[in-house]
């Protein structure tokens, strides 16, 4: 959500993108409807990107997982839960052996 008043106005006016769950307020002020909409909108988009990307770090070697693979995330956090798509998968050996890979989701489904 955002908020606008016309110079000199003492009305402030609220204005939204999305569906309002979850809802951002943003914290500048802005002089126009236009400038407003454009901040909603352009920070709706910024949080569906970050939303659907993800990393992950395994202990171990997880030889299960193979770019362009799917997983099932349950039980790490409400938002994460559900199929992603492995973009990168990485095997580290140094002190131990970890496992970590990149996974990403289409925005529009959830889960």
């Amino acid at each position: 959500m955002a908020e606008w008043s016309e110079l000199g106005a003492a009305k402030v006016n609220k204005v939204s993108a999305g569906d309002k769950d979850p809802l951002l307020q943003l914290r500048h002020r802005f002089a126009s409807l236009g400038e407003a909409q454009r901040a909603a909108d352009s920070a709706l988009e910024r949080g569906k990107r970050a939303s659907g990307k993800i990393t992950i770090q395994l202990a171990g070697f997880n030889g299960a997982l193979l770019a362009e693979g799917f997983v099932e995330l349950q039980g790490i956090h409400p938002g994460l839960t559900g199929k992603w798509l492995v973009s990168q998968v990485t095997h580290r050996l140094g002190d131990t052996l970890v496992t970590s890979f990149d996974g990403e989701r289409d925005n529009k489904r959830k889960g």
